[in-house]
């Protein structure tokens, strides 16, 4: 039953077409050029060098890049910087453990 009605209704309007269809050759593109053209800037909506929407979209731009790049050396040098206090805490431990028991002394 539904599909009878989904193929009535794909008739009436295959019989009901006035325009064509996109991929045909005898499609006007013109209207839909002009609305591309007229919307495609949503970016950075006044076109200009010296408009504010162009001095955002680039100041974002470059923001972005640096912070991603302030981010990774940060982290590297949290990685390269983490084994000094590392190091330090398990020479004092050992400092201790030698104080407390004199046995444990290296002998250099």
């Amino acid at each position: 039953m539904v599909a009878r009605e989904l193929q009535a209704h794909a008739d009436r309007r295959m019989a009901d077409r006035t325009t064509p269809e996109w991929l045909d050759p005898e499609a006007d593109w013109t209207e839909s050029i002009a609305h591309l053209r007229r919307y495609s800037n949503y970016l950075s909506p006044k076109v200009g060098f010296f408009s504010a929407d162009t001095w955002s979209t680039f100041t974002i731009w470059i923001r972005n890049p640096l912070l991603v790049q302030a981010t990774v050396i940060f982290a590297i040098a949290l990685a390269l910087l983490l084994p000094r206090p590392l190091f330090e805490g398990f020479q004092q431990e050992r400092r201790w453990d030698e104080a407390a028991d004199p046995r444990l002394e290296v002998v250099a």
